[in-house]
């Protein structure tokens, strides 16, 4: 393909977790995140053939203790979680942009969690619930049978995970996986978030 027809490929809307590409092409970012050395979206964006990275226009979430938010698990380590928080529809239909929460271990499950990747790994889909707001962070729980991975993807080939009693398998290599999923995972576990 020469550089003029690399050029003339059309730009492409990416959603949080897609595939943007190699990370010796494109650059981390705000809105995205690196997994094994390639980049995927940590938010709607819009990725143009030539440039680095993607382009986001979103302002960020109006949320409060209280707060109901999706988001995508960005970095896990034993203690915390970091998640993204997907954009939210307004009623005008326009995405309201993002804004970053964190997950304790001790708010992670009502179940003694060891480890934060024990329940969690980078580019589940999660719903939580906000306890409190710490400058820029909503400090996030989980601990709640409706809360959790809603949507989870094979830490081998990516491929969307389906539920099979509490166990997570993937259809694709029949690997076996656990997160601390949400009661209604498998009402999620088919979709494109």
């Amino acid at each position: 393909m020469t550089h003029h027809e690399h050029q003339e490929h059309h730009k492409k809307i990416l959603l949080p977790g897609d595939h943007v590409g190699p990370g010796e092409v494109y650059e981390a970012s705000a809105s995205t995140y690196v997994d094994k050395d390639e980049v995927y979206a940590s938010t709607m964006g819009m990725l143009e053939e030539g440039s680095r990275g993607l382009k986001t226009h979103v302002k960020k979430l109006q949320i409060e203790r209280g707060s109901v938010v999706y988001g995508i698990v960005i970095n896990v380590f034993d203690n915390f979680a970091i998640v993204v928080l997907a954009p939210e529809k307004s009623p005008e239909g326009k995405f309201a942009g993002v804004d970053e929460g964190k997950i304790l271990v001790k708010f992670a499950s009502k179940e003694y969690t060891r480890s934060m990747r024990d329940a969690f790994k980078i580019g589940d889909i999660v719903r939580a619930k906000v306890t409190e707001i710490d400058g820029d962070t909503a400090m996030l729980t989980t601990a709640y049978p409706e809360y959790g991975v809603i949507k989870a993807f094979c830490s081998r080939d990516k491929t969307p995970m389906v539920k099979e009693g509490r166990d997570l398998v993937c259809p694709s290599c029949k690997g076996r996986e656990r997160r601390k999923m949400a009661t209604d995972y498998r009402a999620f576990g088919k979709i494109n978030f």
